[in-house]
């Protein structure tokens, strides 16, 4: 009889310690009857199964949440060994669809003897103010589905709106699951400390699988300061989450501090939901402590406000932007105009854009187009040691082009093996002469050799 133990969030529940844990601690799972599926849909290892599931902003428009890709693929491949698979995704949460439940009962049951439902659920507002957060950052540039549900609301809390609603009404996601696999395939945990075995999620989790000692505990926190997350969100806000822009703002941003509802605020946010909280015990008998479920205690909050910029704390953010984008000021128009010229054969697309960047700036004075710099920085940063050569072969005649075939071309004086082989990784896997290989190839592939000011900067 093989066991599927479907665990689906909640998010801000520790799924991220959870999983870790679980991939790291893969020869004491294995001991104990138990396999950890951790492949994304294109079969490589991660630490969840994340990538099997899609949302997109157009679903959370509609109201439809998110999406399971290639669900036989998913449990049949989860089932390929001989013990009991444990699959992870707090992004399971994010469904609210009952014929995606479906489609996911439907695939299990055909894999697995039997079903286990594991969710934590986390009180109403602790979990809002985290996710929230949460939605002020990006990954690998990409936006997280928390900005798509919350929004970027310049308070800690969000909006009770339709779609938050249907995250944060445990009793009726919950009575979704239960609708396909049945009361006695799901499995309820109060994320609070004092309700948790050993008083840890990760802890508490292996106690689920019945296992008691020999895996690895770990604790993993990623949220961010007052200043950190109020800028994300504007960041993403504004369209600007993407490429260096960002990273440099955060490497100056303060990360210290929280930003918090009142407690009042927190009361009242929590409040929409306790009536729903009693209906779902009244159902799963989840606790005898608390009939809403969770304690009603609201002292971690402060008794005002603070998730608003005051003078000091504005100033101080405008300080660190500043202090990040000072780099951008020794960069002039002419910068830019050079790495059109360098590009008007090899890109002819990406010139264009940048063409209109360049009419824009020249508009302002130098002190107003610092901040637009942003956009085209990454370019510059890879055009700027190679458009002086690029130049010159623009505006060399045929003729000129014709003779300087017949001499062979000289080396750079400050070429540097080290440095091009560094910077052209491809190169340095091939073990060809680097220097060989720069008068050959890399003068006309317009080939870095030296680093650029910027990065020579940053590493002093």
């Amino acid at each position: 009889m093989k066991t599927l133990y479907l665990h689906i969030g909640s998010h801000k529940c520790a799924s991220t310690s959870i999983q870790r844990s679980l991939r790291i601690s893969k020869n004491v799972l294995a001991k104990n009857g138990f396999s950890y599926f951790h492949e994304n849909i294109n079969g490589e290892p991660k630490f969840n199964a994340n990538s099997w599931l899609e949302y997109k902003p157009e679903y959370f428009a509609k109201g439809k949440g998110a999406k399971v890709r290639q669900v036989e693929k998913l449990f049949e491949k989860a089932a390929a060994c001989d013990r009991n698979v444990i699959v992870s995704s707090e992004n399971f949460s994010w469904i609210f669809e009952g014929d995606q439940v479906g489609k996911i009962y439907n695939a299990a049951r055909r894999h697995f003897d039997n079903v286990k439902i594991i969710v934590y659920i986390r009180r109403q507002d602790k979990i809002a103010v985290s996710h929230h957060q949460q939605g002020s950052r990006t990954r690998d540039g990409f936006i997280l589905p928390a900005s798509f549900l919350y929004g970027h609301g310049n308070r800690a809390l969000p909006e009770n709106s339709a779609m938050v609603s249907k995250y944060l009404d445990y009793n009726e996601k919950i009575s979704l699951w239960t609708s396909y696999f049945g009361k006695e395939s799901l499995v309820i945990r109060i994320f609070e400390e004092d309700q948790l075995i050993g008083n840890d999620p990760v802890v508490d989790f292996y106690d689920i699988l019945n296992i008691n000692k020999g895996f690895k505990k770990l604790r993993i926190n990623q949220s961010k300061g007052f200043e950190a997350t109020k800028i994300g969100h504007l960041l993403i806000e504004n369209g600007l989450s993407d490429g260096i822009f960002p990273q440099m703002i955060f490497r100056k941003c303060s990360d210290s501090g929280k930003s918090l509802p009142s407690q009042a605020d927190a009361r009242n946010f929590y409040d929409f939901y306790r009536e729903s909280n009693i209906q779902l015990n009244n159902i799963f008998n989840i606790t005898q402590t608390n009939p809403a479920v969770f304690n009603d205690d609201f002292s971690s909050y402060p008794e005002t406000p603070e998730d608003i910029w005051n003078e000091d704390s504005a100033n101080a953010a405008i300080s660190h932007i500043l202090t990040a984008l000072k780099p951008l000021a020794q960069l002039r128009p002419s910068d830019l105009s050079l790495a059109l010229l360098s590009m008007e054969e090899s890109d002819p697309d990406e010139r264009k854009r940048l063409e209109k960047i360049l009419k824009y700036l020249e508009k302002f004075e130098r002190a107003k187009y610092v901040t637009e710099k942003e956009t085209f920085f990454d370019k510059i940063i890879r055009l700027h040691e190679t458009v002086a050569d690029s130049v010159k072969s623009l505006f060399i005649s045929k003729k000129e082009k014709v003779s300087e075939k017949e001499d062979a071309p000289a080396l750079p004086s400050d070429f540097d093996e080290s440095t091009y082989l560094k910077l052209n990784k491809d190169v340095a896997d091939s073990k060809v002469d680097p220097a060989e290989h720069y008068l050959n190839h890399g003068i006309a592939e317009g080939r870095r050799y030296r680093t650029s000011w910027i990065e020579r900067k940053d590493e002093s």
